[in-house]
Formats: C-alpha cells, sequence, structure tokens
C-alpha cells in the first residue's frame, strides 16, 4: 500500500551506490523507508508530558502520600504547556493513582482547543488508567493541558501522568503529513521506475524538517492538595524551597552554536519585585553557565510568562581539555528562595542574582 510506515528498517548499500553502476531504485527503497518511519514516529519517542510526585515511606506498601486532594468539586490540580509536535491534534493520556472513600475522579483538559478526555473513574487501588484521547490546538505553538480531580465523598490521590503524541499508522496521507514532512510513495521507487530529482528533494526535506520537530526537556507542575505544610509558605503545592534540578542530554553538533531552549513557567508574585530565574550548568563543570530571568510584579496574579536560555554545545567544553570530552548532558537548575537564602542556598554559595523569589507553579521547557 502507498505511503507505507514499516514496521523495521533495511540497509542501504552504500558500495552499491558508490560503485559507479547505474542506480537501482531497489538500492534506494530503504530511504523512503527511513523517510515515512521518521515522518510517523518523530516525536512520539519522547513523551510531551511525564511527571510523578513522591511518596513518604520506609517500605514497599507502607508509603504515604504527601498529595490528596478531598474536595467534592471539579477543581485543577495541576498544569503544564506542550509544544506543536508535527501538527498532531491529539494527545493520549495516562494517570497513576486512586481514589479511597468515595468515587473519586480525573480528567484532562485541553485549553486552547477547549477539548477534555471525560471523567476518568479511579480504583481503590493505586493502578495505571489510559491511553485517554484529548484533542489540542498547538497551531499558535502549544497547548495549556490541565488536569483536573473530584473527590466526592472520599479523596483522590494522584501519583503520576504521561502524555504522549501517538505514533501515526499505515497509509500515511499525501502531501504534507505533519511539520512539513512529506511521505513517500513505494511506487515512486519500485524496481524500472526512473528515480526523479522530486523524489531526492522530498526525501532530504522531510529529514529536514524532522529536525525542527521538539524535543521536551523539562515538564513540571505543582499539584493542589498537597499535605505535609511548606516552610515558610502559605501556598500550599508551590515548588519548595529546595534546589530542583533535571538533567538535558546533549548530543554532538557541530552544525550549531548553542541550542535555544524555549521556557514556559507559570508564575505568581510575593511582595516586591520578584524574579524566575532558570540556571543551566553541564555535568563537568562547577556553578552554571547561563541564566534565563523572568520578573514578576509585586502580587501579581498566576500567569504564564514565557522566556528562552542557550545551552553551550558540546564541542565547546571538549576544547576545555581532558575531563570533558565525555561530557554528554546539561543539567537545569530552579532554586526557590522566596525569603531569606535559606542555609543550605548559603553553603553552596548560591548568589541573589541566581536565586528564585516568585512562586513557581508550573515549568515547561523544550527545543530542537
Amino acid at each position: 500500500m502507498a505511503n507505507d510506515v514499516p514496521a523495521g528498517l533495511g540497509a542501504v548499500s552504500i558500495g552499491g551506490l558508490l560503485s559507479g553502476a547505474p542506480m537501482k531504485a531497489s538500492a534506494i527503497a530503504p530511504l523512503g523507508q527511513a523517510v515515512n518511519s521518521v515522518a510517523a514516529r518523530i516525536g512520539s519517542g519522547t513523551p510531551r508530558i511525564c511527571q510523578a510526585w513522591p511518596r513518604s515511606g520506609s517500605s514497599a506498601g507502607s508509603e504515604a502520600h504527601y498529595f490528596a486532594y478531598n474536595e467534592a468539586a471539579s477543581t485543577k490540580l495541576a498544569e503544564w504547556r506542550i509544544p506543536d509536535t508535527r501538527d498532531a491534534t491529539a494527545v493520549d493520556c495516562y494517570v497513576y493513582g486512586k481514589s479511597t472513600g468515595g468515587t473519586g475522579t480525573v480528567k484532562f483538559t485541553s485549553v486552547i482547543d477547549g477539548s477534555n478526555t471525560g471523567d476518568i473513574s479511579l480504583d481503590a487501588t493505586a493502578k495505571l488508567h489510559g491511553p485517554y484521547s484529548l484533542s489540542i490546538d498547538t497551531s499558535g505553538g502549544y497547548e495549556t493541558v490541565r488536569l483536573y480531580a473530584d473527590a466526592t465523598g472520599g479523596q483522590v490521590f494522584v501519583d503520576s501522568v504521561l502524555v504522549v503524541v501517538p505514533e501515526q499508522t499505515s497509509p500515511l496521507g499525501t502531501g504534507d503529513v505533519g511539520a512539513g514532512m512529506t511521505a513517500i510513495d513505494a511506487g515512486e521507487i519500485a524496481e524500472g521506475e526512473s528515480l526523479s530529482a522530486d523524489l531526492g528533494r522530498a526525501m532530504r526535506s522531510t529529514l529536514v524538517a524532522a529536525r525542527t520537530v521538539p524535543h521536551v526537556y523539562l515538564q513540571w507542575s505543582s499539584l493542589k492538595g498537597l499535605i505535609e505544610p511548606v516552610p515558610a509558605e502559605s501556598e500550599a503545592g508551590h515548588m519548595r524551597q529546595i534546589p530542583h534540578s533535571w538533567p538535558v542530554l546533549r548530543l554532538p553538533d557541530a552544525g550549531r552554536d548553542g541550542v535555544d531552549l524555549t521556557v514556559y513557567a507559570r508564575l505568581k508574585g510575593r511582595n516586591g519585585t520578584t524574579h524566575f530565574r532558570l540556571l543551566a550548568g553541564v555535568d563537568a563543570l562547577p556553578g552554571y553557565v547561563a541564566t534565563c530571568q523572568i520578573q514578576v510584579a509585586h502580587a501579581a496574579a498566576e500567569a504564564w510568562y514565557t522566556s528562552t536560555i542557550r545551552v553551550p554545545p558540546l564541542r565547546a567544553l571538549k576544547k576545555l581539555g581532558a575531563g570533558f570530552a565525555d561530557v554528554r548532558s546539561a543539567r537545569l537548575v530552579v532554586w526557590p528562595c522566596i525569603d531569606a537564602a535559606p542555609q543550605m542556598a548559603r553553603y553552596y554559595g548560591l548568589t541573589d542574582a541566581e536565586r528564585t523569589t516568585c512562586s513557581v507553579l508550573s515549568v515547561s521547557v523544550w527545543g530542537v
């Protein structure tokens, strides 16, 4: 069937292509398969949202939840932003959790598209629920996804959530099948058919377009219903005053001077002018090499803000000498110090220009 997505990929004979013999369509058929595989799967291999919340306890099965929701009304628990992923119009949503003492439910909603998954009933024992399809609209570059809960008569406990873009299946459409990619018809590279320049351009442009599909590096949201009191904070569920660090895989890329990451943060102002600061470091160097700073006005209401941060290229680190050649990751750090910098922050040398002083409710970071 035309525009099929292959289950596996064959190998291209480089010797056959470079031997000087007339090029056969069958020799490059695996390239067409690779193009279709990329068009169908790019962006589906990494989650758009993946977050788990902690439990406390010393043995399996006895852990206590830090988070519990017990109101008999549908209320927002968490919120994230996800990037446009090859023009996908729906995502698959999963939730792991339970409901005790009542008929608790959760649901995912998309703010821009205005859709929802419908109520998801949770069992009395924690288990995985999903997938549930959620329509999205990322025509503006992103969609905002929310998690709601209704704990009628009991309590809802949420352990983790996962949101992914499903793979496309055979046959792919004709023309643009997402993000400017074009599927290759098997008939175009069949034995005996002449090879055209248009086919070569379509293959190349599709693989180039695939490079622009974003990878999600960081997704974090507060969760309404924090049981444990947060010292020095009256708003339970905001990011606590300890360092929050996420690894960011960095692969060699000689064609770029760095990677610009898009940053979205859901923030709330406090007394005076406050700041959100996302710090970037590398695993072989002390301190930080880049900072994203967002100013939040005095007592500003909850809102989303956006900025960018640049992660340095690996080749720049390798030039520093022995010990840096194996660097494969960077780290992103948010360190809330809402009041005076706590003792741990002072011990590690956190400066006023590096600490976050506003309330942080969500952070989403992605890039190509």
